[in-house]
């Protein structure tokens, strides 16, 4: 790989990760705000919309979403999915460099 295609591929790095923990704290703060202009928790907010969900999931629209929601419940846990993702990203970077000849041993992350 040429320098400027290395750093082109860090900055893509780079610029990846910034947006994935750029997404999950909005959603932190969408939820943060969507508390304080409620009042309710987002286990309260989903309890309170649980016919609408069940709604949704009923008509088929989105059966593979049902069948999560069906077998695993609704909790959703923004830290959680934040941790999940943030342990996988360099993992797949990782791989992405053990594909390109000679440059796992280049590059430490």
């Amino acid at each position: 790989m040429e320098s400027s295609d290395h750093h082109q591929f860090l900055t893509d790095v780079h610029l990846t990760l910034l947006g994935y923990a750029q997404g999950v704290a909005m959603a932190v703060e969408l939820e943060s705000q969507a508390r304080q202009d409620t009042g309710m928790t987002a286990e309260e907010w989903m309890t309170s919309h649980e016919p609408r969900l069940a709604a949704i999931q009923t008509t088929q629209s989105y059966p593979i979403l049902s069948t999560l929601f069906d077998q695993h419940g609704s909790e959703l846990d923004l830290g959680t999915l934040f941790e999940f993702g943030l342990a996988r990203m360099p993992d797949g970077v990782e791989s992405l460099l053990d594909r390109l000849p000679g440059e796992s041993s280049r590059w430490s992350l």
